[in-house]
């Protein structure tokens, strides 16, 4: 008897198919099929979209030496981590994955793609994200005390707190104001 092929009913089939998120808002558009990529796929994308806003903004990007590095590209001599969401479920609902401040980049960028809304584009410094860390409760442990996720409505409050910045600041860093301004 051969185990594991069935010519009727496939119960892994059933399982799969009731597993599998369908994102119906995203039919139609850019996205559609994204959910369907894999995780370095996914960053790879974000990768690609920050590379070719920043170069329409005039900026120089640069890939690191070795694909996987600790920093994703280099703009404008910044060694940057970019991280990507999409609202597939509803607009500004992101997550954030897996941020490390151990690691050698000097600043973070993050694209959150909207459907209806427009989409998200912002920076902070290291030094931001760890202040960040220590001064708020919006960041959550992942998979290490160096290894952060942000999600559900935390993503706004961090874009709209002193420690992050719209990315038409990233030559003209904004001043960063006290917390209680914040809460």
């Amino acid at each position: 008897m051969i185990y594991g092929h069935n010519s009727g009913h496939s119960y892994i089939k059933d399982f799969i198919s009731e597993n599998v998120s369908e994102y119906p808002r995203l039919e139609g558009t850019e996205w559609e099929g994204y959910h369907l990529l894999g995780h370095k796929k996914k960053g790879d994308l974000g990768e690609l979209i920050v590379t070719n806003k920043m170069q329409e903004f005039g900026y120089k990007v640069t890939p690191p030496k070795m694909y996987n590095d600790t920093w994703d590209k280099r703009i404008d001599g910044f060694e940057t981590e970019i991280k990507l969401s999409v609202g597939a479920t509803k607009d500004d609902k992101f997550m954030i994955n897996h941020v490390k401040t151990k690691l050698s980049w000097e600043r973070f960028i993050f694209y959150g793609a909207n459907i209806v809304k427009p989409s998200r584009f912002v920076w902070c410094t290291k030094e931001d994200m760890e202040k960040c860390w220590e001064e708020t409760d919006l960041w959550k442990r992942q998979e290490g005390d160096d290894d952060k996720m942000l999600t559900g409505a935390n993503v706004i409050k961090w874009i709209n707190s002193p420690f992050c910045r719209d990315i038409t600041t990233w030559k003209t860093p904004k001043k960063r104001i006290n917390l209680e301004h914040f809460m």
